[in-house]
């Protein structure tokens, strides 16, 4: 089991990879279930995964450009961070049970 902080760290972290690598990306996009049991995301982790991250990572351009990664990446994890402040449902509780 993991903490809330660590499961939104776990889905910021992937997000910022595929916007950084291309490869990543389509491994996401096409993957998301995947990439969700591989770092051992919760079920509503893996939720917000395949719902909000996977519609901003759809929408960047192939490929983002080096400049402007950086930006992407920070507003991506703001986009993650207000979905989950909006709903905190969407993070496991500590208590939650992992699958």
């Amino acid at each position: 089991m993991s903490d809330t902080s660590t499961d939104l760290e776990k889905v910021i972290e992937i997000s910022n990879h595929a916007v950084a690598d291309y490869g990543f990306r389509q491994a996401v996009l096409y993957g998301a279930s995947d990439i969700g049991r591989r770092w051992k995301l919760g079920n509503e982790t893996q939720g917000l995964l395949e719902g909000t991250v996977l519609s901003a990572l759809a929408a960047l351009p192939i490929p983002v450009e080096p400049a402007d990664i950086e930006g992407e990446q920070v507003r991506l994890a703001d986009m993650i961070r207000e979905v989950v402040r909006s709903c905190p449902k969407l993070l496991p509780s500590q208590n939650s049970p992992r699958t």
